[in-house]
């Protein structure tokens, strides 16, 4: 059994080569050393569909009764074996030609492609004509296969003389038998971490430009069958949808490139209805506190309801729209980042997370972002001051995370990420009675958690790096609703949001519209970046940018323009809402808007 899912494990690692030999040219940076590094950590990601499809065999084989006398059941694992490793090995040789056209691994939207094609059936024999050698490679596969597999049971048939089938030997075998399937568990689901392997960790252990070689297209097809990709709109012409919008950011005034450090801080689940802006009861009097000497947005948005939107929105400035970012077949993609634009001049990065490592791959999200340090709650390395649900309580976690922030190289480009506002909403023992909240069980541990802020600005305000440092504050989404206003399709993603400069140089009210995807150019316009870079929001430091929001409720698509909501499902406008503060007003329709001259002419 060993031999021979060695043996197709080899092949899977030819076709790697192959691959690396048909596209030399999208690597150039892999030389031979590196390539061994990359093939390496690949064998990782070839045995999840390997043992997927050898699992009948698997089985078989290691049954502490042998029925290998039975020739129907020995054809049937041949033809099963022949299939499903064919299957396999011509889809990793389909990408030694399809790669140099999309640049990523086949995804399982390319079935959906061919499709709609409706020329297939002509376009056929012009791809065996101009790809000839991906047919030959892939039929002297199967081939080798068939030898092997026949080779491999005529080892077998030698073995059977020296079988014996007593009691012991039979409670030998199934011992053997229960460690092969739980090893077989474990490669399926690519170790023994807290989720199985996906798309996304393949940037783990190597550079995101590697990220095409570790991974193999039976895994990359098989990880995306659950995914649905965006289809294409084409709702504008390509010249006029460059008039009205770009996500390519060019510097615009000669102003100097500002070399100041840059602190985001993620607040988890913190809604703007527990804050002083909210209109009720606040929860956070620092944050409340920190606002009055910042730039603060009185009107942002989440572009997502989920940790693993908001984190690729604040950071990559990516929106979520039907799905998270990390979810789709898109997740493998080269993407950019405020510490990927920064790198290029001389910053380092890091994000601080207190929750168990490999929690809604934030770890691969920040390899794939290119952010050089994650530290978690394994490189925290203190279980007493553990949550016992989530990780690390906030208070120790901030406190550790102002350490260090004092023993970085600057620059440096950091996030920390909060946890302890979460369900099962507990707080520290010592803390319960100073902190009781109120009707929402989360409002006690928005009070832990700003309390918490607020020792860590304690303790850093004194550093000599704290004056020359930009910091962020905002939420990775909005917490539990307490009235009508902050479950409507309104309230539920509005977040707070404030840039604070240590120096106190930055302050002011900006009742604009802004969002989570605004956060790294809005970043990068305050250290006036002077290289072109992309991401999709809009630096709201530039008083010509057209401020907006969007995301996704409810299966359609929202945006937010000035005191207007509009709701749209990807091929009509479904309603229009007005918002004045906490009170909406719906129109049903874009006709409605007849009478309101403000909104039309918008």
């Amino acid at each position: 059994m060993l031999l021979c899912i060695g043996l197709v494990l080899l092949a899977y690692a030819d076709c790697r080569l192959f691959f690396f030999l048909f596209n030399k040219g999208n690597f150039p940076e892999i030389g031979f050393v590196e390539f061994l590094k990359v093939s390496w950590f690949g064998i990782r990601f070839d045995l999840v569909p390997l043992l997927y499809s050898n699992a009948l065999l698997i089985v078989f084989l290691a049954f502490p009764v042998n029925f290998s006398n039975n020739k129907i059941v020995r054809w049937i694992l041949k033809f099963i074996f022949l299939l499903t490793n064919s299957i396999a090995l011509f889809a990793n040789c389909v990408d030694f030609a399809y790669f140099e056209f999309i640049h990523k691994r086949t995804t399982f939207d390319v079935f959906k492609l061919m499709s709609e094609q409706a020329d297939m059936g002509a376009l056929l024999p012009l791809f065996l004509k101009d790809f000839w050698y991906v047919f030959v490679i892939g039929i002297a596969f199967v081939v080798a296969l068939h030898y092997i597999y026949n080779a491999f049971f005529r080892w077998y048939d030698k073995g059977k003389e020296f079988e014996t089938n007593t009691i012991k030997s039979i409670a030998l075998k199934s011992l053997v038998f229960v460690f092969v399937i739980g090893l077989t568990i474990i490669g399926m689901r690519g170790g023994l971490q807290l989720i199985p392997i996906d798309v996304v960790n393949a940037g783990d252990n190597v550079a995101p430009n590697s990220i095409p070689l570790v991974l193999n297209t039976p895994f990359t097809i098989a990880k995306s069958t659950s995914l649905t990709s965006m289809e294409e709109k084409n709702y504008f012409s390509e010249e006029e949808v460059n008039k009205i919008y770009s996500p390519y950011h060019i510097k615009k005034s000669g102003s100097k490139f500002s070399n100041s450090n840059v602190v985001i801080i993620l607040l988890e689940s913190f809604s703007k209805e527990y804050t002083g802006l909210g209109g009720g009861i606040s929860y956070s009097p620092f944050l409340d506190s920190l606002m009055k000497e910042s730039y603060c947005c009185v009107n942002s948005y989440a572009n997502g309801k989920r940790s693993i939107e908001g984190i690729p929105a604040v950071l990559s400035s990516i929106p979520s729209l039907n799905e998270a970012y990390l979810n789709t077949v898109y997740s493998s993609n080269k993407i950019s980042s405020l510490a990927s634009v920064l790198k290029n001049k001389g910053y380092n990065s890091s994000f601080y997370h207190g929750g168990k490592n490999g929690t809604l791959s934030f770890d691969s999200y920040c390899k794939l972002a290119r952010i050089e340090e994650y530290y978690g709650r394994t490189e925290y390395n203190n279980e007493a001051d553990a949550d016992g649900s989530w990780g690390i309580w906030d208070e120790p976690f901030l406190l550790n995370y102002a350490k260090e922030l004092n023993e970085m190289k600057q620059p440096f480009v950091s996030t920390v990420f909060t946890l302890s506002s979460h369900h099962p909403f507990t707080i520290p023992d010592k803390y319960k009675q100073q902190f009781k909240g109120g009707k929402l069980p989360i409002y006690k541990c928005v009070q832990y958690t700003d309390n918490a802020l607020r020792l860590f600005f304690n303790r850093i305000k004194k550093e000599a790096w704290y004056k020359n440092t930009l910091f962020v504050v905002t939420a990775d989404h909005t917490g539990a609703p307490s009235d009508d206003f902050a479950y409507s399709a309104v309230g539920s993603f509005q977040i707070p949001l404030l840039y604070f400069k240590g120096d106190n140089s930055l302050k002011g009210v900006d009742s604009a519209i802004t969002q989570q995807i605004d956060i790294m150019p809005s970043v990068l316009g305050q250290l006036n970046y002077d290289e072109k870079y992309f991401a999709f929001g809009t630096n709201i430091f530039d008083s010509t940018a057209t401020r907006y929001a969007i995301n996704y409720h409810n299966d359609q698509y929202q945006y937010f323009y000035k005191n207007v909501m509009c709701s749209f499902n990807g091929k009509e406008t479904k309603e229009i809402i007005q918002i004045n503060g906490r009170n909406l007003l719906v129109l049903s329709n874009l006709n409605t808007c007849i009478d309101k001259p403000e909104i039309e002419n918008d």
